[in-house]
């Protein structure tokens, strides 16, 4: 479970920017319940965290910064000296921050249900500091950290805690990879929940293009046609027979033509080569829709349509699914960019819920994603502290911001209306008369052909 990211110096973000899932004190009545965290009584956690903001305001942004950490927890032990740590893209729109390293810190709860927190500085040729913090405590005790590991440059301090050969990691530590992706390989196993977290029960789904959704959709495919009769299996089935779809069933058919696959320019190459070959390996499935058949009005049996021929939301619908069903199967922290894209507020609606009904999400998965869906700025959906602004400064700068953080809001405020109208910033400025004028004058209408 996530309990808060602290992101400095990456992209648009320059100052340090903060993602609580811990609930705003000020909060009397809430839209769901919290969740209870098993190991610590008096930590409670958000179910959900809902980004609002223009265009290009860092929404992305933020959610890529969970990708850069996952990529470098879970791939840095394999850099070879010269690799360079492409996920530091510092702050470019000033002088100091181009020089500076990113920062990340993560306060999060890991399958063995002890809470951690780790920090990572690094710049493009190197890690410059990488800590690991627990609270062992029992259940009842006052909390209290306990260092496991400080890495500052080349020097090493290791808490009393520490289980494991350090000694032989720290000789061939490369100053690009982390000690904890780097020690878990060498089996520190006491390390291994940190890393599980970040490798098994963070779920992003943030990249925008036709071939990622066919992706997923084969994916999808490969997963339905290999376990037909798994419960998950016949869960999702339910769900688009009883979304209002027109489907009646579904089946996976094996199928040899494979898409092209279209990285963006940055993706790293040998993750891309990983990824190619498994996709080779297993999207080899298309999903097919059952549809009801009539003749004369009555109906006489079943027909199946390529669910490719299906409506862009269904699409977008199905491909959700699995990647909600899962995360609640498994507890995990479920990442999504623009998860109402293509999908009708009512599907956004059913798929949020899901979460936050403790009976549909009983080992407290949690959701964060962004959006520009402003029906979904319900208080009968969210509380203000599950609800973020984003908006870039004069210095072109993200700055994130709970909703809570205003005052003079009841439960009755119409914040869909007052966020429409600006009033709590976040929205893009575009000078409309200005616009229509300069259109109404341009010689594009006037010039002689």
């Amino acid at each position: 479970m996530l309990i808060e990211f602290k992101i400095t110096n990456f992209r648009s973000i320059k100052e340090e920017q903060i993602l609580s899932f811990l609930p705003s004190t000020k909060l009397k009545v809430r839209a769901n319940p919290l969740i209870q965290s098993a190991q610590y009584d008096d930590l409670r956690l958000l179910r959900s965290c809902v980004i609002y903001g223009s265009n290009n305001a860092g929404k992305s942004n933020i959610l890529k910064a969970f990708r850069a950490l996952q990529f470098l927890v879970n791939t840095s032990h394999k850099f070879n000296l010269e690799d360079k740590l492409k996920p530091n893209e510092a702050f470019q729109f000033d002088i100091k921050t181009q020089k500076e390293p990113t920062i990340f810190q993560i306060d999060f709860i890991a399958p063995d249900n002890i809470r951690y927190n780790y920090l990572l500085s690094f710049d493009t040729e190197k890690i410059y500091k990488e800590t690991l913090v627990f609270y062992p405590n029992p259940e009842g005790s006052r909390l209290k950290s306990s260092k496991l590991f400080l890495r500052e440059d080349n020097e090493f301090h290791f808490g009393a805690l520490f289980t494991g050969a350090n000694k032989n990691i720290e000789s061939d530590l490369l100053e690009n990879q982390l000690f904890l992706s780097k020690a878990v390989q060498n089996k520190v196993e006491q390390l291994n929940p940190v890393y599980q977290f970040f490798r098994n029960h963070l779920g992003l789904s943030i990249f925008h293009d036709t071939d990622y959704d066919e992706i997923l959709l084969r994916n999808l495919g490969e997963f339905i046609y290999n376990n037909k009769e798994k419960a998950i299996t016949d869960l999702i089935e339910q769900f688009i027979i009883n979304s209002d779809a027109g489907i009646v069933g579904i089946e996976a058919v094996p199928e040899k033509d494979i898409p092209k696959i279209e990285f963006p320019p940055n993706f790293p190459k040998k993750e891309k080569e990983k990824l190619i070959e498994e996709f080779i390996k297993k999207f080899q499935y298309q999903i097919l829709t059952q549809h009801r058949l009539y003749q004369n009005g009555k109906e006489i049996g079943l027909t199946t349509l390529p669910l490719k021929e299906q409506s862009t939301g269904t699409k977008k619908f199905f491909s959700m699914l699995r990647l909600v069903l899962e995360a609640l199967k498994d507890g995990d922290v479920l990442i999504v960019d623009e998860l109402d894209k293509s999908l009708h507020t009512e599907w956004t609606q059913l798929l949020i819920n899901l979460f936050h009904d403790p009976d549909t999400n009983p080992k407290n998965a949690q959701l964060i994603f962004a959006t520009h869906d402003t029906n979904l700025l319900n208080s009968d959906l969210f509380s203000r502290d599950q609800i973020y602004l984003i908006e870039k400064n004069r210095f072109g700068a993200s700055e994130l911001f709970p909703l809570s953080s205003y005052t003079g809001l009841r439960k009755n405020t119409p914040i869909e209306q007052w966020y429409l109208s600006g009033r709590f910033g976040a929205i893009p400025q575009i000078y409309k008369s200005l616009l229509t004028q300069k259109t109404q004058n341009s010689p594009i209408f006037h010039e002689q052909k």
